[in-house]
């Protein structure tokens, strides 16, 4: 972080190409942690998204990193992540309350199955941050450039150090039941990507997505609340972003009125994606992005 930057993160929430992500992205993951071979596409992005803040050299070292090792069949073996490397919906209840939770701590989120017989290599496994075999945090960070530089189509900025999970007191205020399926869907967009993709020691990266039926489920149930209403545009979100910064003095967590812009503002981008039968991403600062938010810290 540079001298004088606002504290936090910018959170967006993107046109999202699943399908090219499940089909082209994850085989390429898993290929590299099984052969320590990265695909020369993958490595070219990750040097040209560095170089666009001056840090080829950390590129490099990064791959250096990720190549050095091989031998992780998660395919065969893992029942911790979904194959499309998501966090299962069967993990434990410590996923489904994120906020009470230190985010930066990765004890809470890695895999600590005593039987997996990859848990000496697998990044993503405590045992290998005490063996000292720690890389998760550069295989996320070129997980995101590839995501970054494949996968992502229009976006917008949803809040500062936002998540998915800050809009539960205002769906509570609006009588959505707890067990609304709407809060299900929030919570796949907002921690699949706790495991593989999230940058934990600052909140960054890939926080969770949707497939397209899973978008098209959650716009269905957004569209049926009584949030904002314009034209399903982002060049409507955006009109709508300068009138409520001219109309308000923050855009804190308990600002409801910001919480309902921000919501809507996620439902205008599940409308486009649905018209384009792709699913949504929602990242913080993803890393390789112009950092387009900057504007809109208070």
């Amino acid at each position: 972080m540079k001298e004088g930057e606002a504290v936090g993160s910018n959170a967006d929430v993107y046109v999202f190409d699943y399908e090219r992500y499940r089909v082209e992205i994850v085989p390429a993951a898993k290929h590299l942690l099984l052969t320590g071979e990265m695909a020369p596409w993958w490595a070219e992005a990750a040097r040209a998204m560095a170089a666009g803040y001056g840090l080829e050299s950390n590129a490099d070292e990064m791959i250096a990193a990720l190549t050095a090792r091989s031998g992780l069949d998660l395919d065969r073996y893992c029942t911790y992540l979904d194959p499309d490397l998501g966090l299962r919906d069967s993990q434990p209840e410590r996923y489904h309350a994120p906020r009470h939770v230190r985010r930066n701590e990765w004890d809470l989120r890695a895999c600590h199955s005593a039987e997996c017989p990859m848990r000496r290599i697998c990044a993503f496994h405590i045992q290998t941050r005490e063996a000292g075999s720690y890389i998760v945090e550069e295989f996320n960070e070129a997980l995101a450039d590839a995501v970054a530089a494949r996968c992502l189509g229009g976006n917008q900025f949803v809040g500062r150090s936002h998540t998915a999970f800050d809009y539960r007191t205002l769906l509570a205020s609006l009588g959505v039941d707890d067990h609304d399926v709407v809060h299900d869907l929030l919570e796949k967009l907002g921690r699949r990507g706790f495991v593989v993709g999230y940058l934990f020691s600052n909140g960054d990266g890939m926080h969770g997505w949707l497939n397209p039926d899973e978008t098209q489920q959650l716009l269905a149930r957004l569209d049926a609340l009584p949030l904002p209403r314009y034209e399903a545009t982002l060049a409507a979100t955006d009109e709508q972003w300068r009138q409520f910064q001219e109309q308000h003095a923050s855009m804190a967590r308990s600002d409801s009125a910001w919480d309902a812009l921000s919501l809507s503002f996620v439902r205008t981008v599940a409308v486009i994606a649905v018209g384009l039968r792709q699913g949504l991403l929602w990242g913080n600062d993803m890393p390789g992005l112009p950092d387009a938010g900057a504007e809109h810290v208070p």
